[in-house]
């Protein structure tokens, strides 16, 4: 014996009302468990440096909001943005898609975390020295570590720190 087959996905004769209003229905229902976040027409450099001319707004990426509550992440401070280059191979690879957790005076802590140097949005792997200064990593051992001075961080911005990274096969 064959599964029932839900209204909304059934093919023929029926009472289109009938069926939107389940459609409707069903999609609301499941769309509770889950959280729009902005998604950006935005890439940060895994490579040497992306220059950013305007961030446009595209469709939202939905999560699940347990998951977001779990990882203690607020929606308000989070957006999502595309990864490109090769310098964070194998952690973050070319156009996989990066959930960031805007900074917003948070303390900082060593991770990943995308930047922004004059013009050019980064995301790479920082780690704080006591001193107040910041080592810019790159995964790839073919990129060389970088070394901003407590004297060179004012010219650099710290956008948001990496939550989450998806990748496409």
């Amino acid at each position: 014996m064959l599964p029932e087959v839900p209204s909304y996905v059934r093919v023929g004769p029926a009472d289109d009302t009938v069926v939107a209003e389940e459609s409707t229905s069903t999609y609301n229902s499941k769309m509770q468990d889950y959280t729009l976040v902005d998604c950006y027409q935005v890439f940060a450099s895994a490579g040497f440096g992306a220059t950013v001319s305007e961030e446009l707004k595209t469709d939202p990426m939905a999560f699940r909001t347990e998951w977001l509550k779990k990882e203690g992440l607020s929606p308000e401070r989070l957006a999502v943005i595309r990864a490109k280059g090769d310098s964070m191979e194998p952690t973050i690879s070319n156009n996989d898609i990066i959930l960031v957790n805007l900074c917003n005076g948070d303390a900082l802590r060593d991770g990943l975390y995308v930047l922004r140097i004059g013009d050019s949005l980064l995301v790479k792997r920082l780690q704080f020295d006591v001193l107040g200064g910041i080592k810019v990593i790159s995964d790839n051992p073919g990129y060389e570590t970088q070394v901003v001075t407590k004297e060179q961080r004012a010219d650099v911005h710290i956008v948001g720190r990496v939550a989450w990274a998806g990748k496409k096969f």
